[in-house]
């Protein structure tokens, strides 16, 4: 997957940074830290299994509709619904831009280090 993303890509998530870290925009280090094995490996050992709903494509981007499912390892459900924009250059993607329920996502990740501001302090 990383290998799909431009050298200076951003990844934007809607919402803000200081209610629910995972907001906000990333470089590609930050992506990959917390999409590769820090993500799956201290939150969902077994992975989200992504439905896609629909996809729209005009000139360099693509919107894409897609539901997710998985468990947490503190064995809550996560059951999201996510809206995609993703732009390309050169074959790469440039920018991503992730619309979701940030409530549920937070309510799920709640009480796990490093994804709720205050239990960093």
């Amino acid at each position: 997957m990383f290998s799909l993303l431009a050298e200076d890509a951003v990844w934007w998530v809607l919402g803000k940074p200081d209610q629910f870290l995972s907001c906000g925009s990333k470089d590609v280090e930050t992506i990959k830290s917390a999409i590769g094995d820090v993500f799956f490996a201290d939150i969902m050992s077994k992975g989200i299994t992504f439905s896609i709903k629909s996809l729209t494509a005009e000139d360099n981007r693509v919107s894409a509709e897609v539901d997710g499912y998985g468990i947490t390892n503190a064995v809550v459900v996560y059951d999201q619904n996510y809206h995609f924009l993703i732009e390309f250059e050169n074959g790469k993607i440039k920018r991503l831009k992730e619309f979701l329920d940030t409530i549920h996502a937070r309510e799920a990740f709640e009480g796990i280090p490093g994804t709720h501001p205050t239990l960093n302090n």
